[in-house]
């Protein structure tokens, strides 16, 4: 059995914009910083002396392969920042714990939060306490149940703003007000989704409901992302595969 280092430090693997402000984080707790590069060999003292935990920041169609990549050995302490995840693909990964991500970092611009990150599993008070030393706030999920739901309201989040910019183009803010009936539309077929990715009922109201207090947090928040059109192949995919007829979203593609 691997001994960890007398010094604790942390492996980031993916040091993009996200991954550089929880990097960032752990510095300033006093933690080092051990990066996992793409296309480099993993440090051997992974193995040897495996770190206090690894944040998985790669994007979200890397995810697989970079996963792949680690020991397994070190996945139980793993934790995982993506967007489009469900409780049952966390499972799968057999990882420590997911944290939910609710800041935009983007380049040459300081993170900007819309609503206190979510953070579950292995480790997670020193994420928490990563995210307020450079002032991002943050609170615990206290089950997998609220985990569940956490990834279902952020995957509601992206992929309606992300298919209504398709549409429509403009912000967040402008969907309920401009665009009510394609807002509710989206909203269904994609909580439809998320009940199929789940397994389980879904509070269909409630979200809706959270989802448009999101919206009005940060209204500016543009709607069309660089990845639309890729959410909406993965969508219209996970569709036909659980037989479901979304008609809004077919008629995007």
């Amino acid at each position: 059995m691997p001994q960890r280092a007398t010094e604790p430090y942390v492996a980031v693997q993916g040091l993009g914009e996200l991954g550089g402000v929880f990097a960032q984080g752990f510095l300033r707790l006093g933690l080092p910083v051990a990066p996992l590069l793409r296309g480099r060999v993993l440090p051997a003292r992974l193995a040897q002396e495996p770190p206090v935990l690894t944040l998985s920041a790669v994007g979200e169609r890397d995810l697989h392969a970079a996963l792949g990549q680690l020991p397994r050995a070190l996945l139980a302490s793993t934790l995982l920042v993506q967007n489009d995840l469900s409780l049952a693909e966390v499972q799968e990964h057999a990882v420590g714990g997911v944290v939910v991500v609710w800041f935009e970092k983007k380049p040459g611009r300081l993170p900007r939060s819309i609503a206190p990150s979510l953070v579950w599993g292995h480790e997670s008070g020193r994420v928490l306490e990563a995210l307020g030393a450079v002032g991002l706030p943050a609170a615990p999920l206290a089950s997998v149940e609220a985990l569940a739901d956490a990834l279902a309201l952020k995957n509601l989040y992206i992929q309606v703003s992300n298919f209504a910019g398709l549409r429509v183009g403009g912000s967040v803010g402008q969907l309920p007000a401009q665009h009510p009936t394609l807002l509710r539309e989206l909203a269904l077929e994609v909580l439809a989704l998320e009940e199929a990715r789940a397994g389980r009922p879904l509070d269909t109201q409630r979200l809706y409901a959270e989802l448009l207090e999101k919206f009005a947090a940060e209204p500016s928040h543009q709607c069309l992302g660089r990845s639309a059109a890729w959410r909406l192949e993965q969508a219209l995919g996970r569709a036909a595969r659980w037989g479901l007829q979304l008609p809004t979203l077919q008629g995007l593609a």
